[in-house]
């Protein structure tokens, strides 16, 4: 995530909507970011959503802010 949006906002691009993150080596392919990959989306990218494995292993979309709550910014 850090590269990504690193390399996207360094070429001008500020507006993101979604992210997901994947890993061959995982059983379906998506991985949640870690906590300094969500601090850092929620600096940059406050309205972002990312794409997270529910507990049924559904796809959805989760706003960044439900992944780190009581964040201050």
């Amino acid at each position: 995530e850090f590269i990504t949006i690193g390399t996207a906002v360094s070429d001008g691009r500020r507006d993101f909507d979604t992210i997901v993150a994947v890993h061959r080596e995982h059983p379906n392919g998506v991985i949640a970011p870690c906590g300094n990959c969500r601090q850092m989306l929620l600096e940059y990218c406050p309205g972002i959503k990312v794409i997270l494995n529910d507990d049924e292993n559904r796809l959805g979309k989760v706003g960044i802010r439900d992944l780190l709550p009581f964040a201050c910014l």
